[in-house]
């Protein structure tokens, strides 16, 4: 399966089963520093695609 940041787009890879070739979403490590600072009262906004 290939991952995609739900936030910004940017690819993350393939994660099993590698054979599947369809898009799942999930949350890149740079946009999940920005969430957790969201959470924490930074109000930092979500990039537009």
């Amino acid at each position: 399966m290939l991952r995609q940041c739900s936030w910004c787009g940017k690819d993350m890879g393939e994660k099993p089963p590698l054979e599947d070739k369809s898009v799942t979403d999930g949350i890149c490590d740079e946009c999940l520093e920005k969430v957790k600072g969201e959470l924490n009262g930074n109000n930092i906004q979500r990039e537009e695609r």
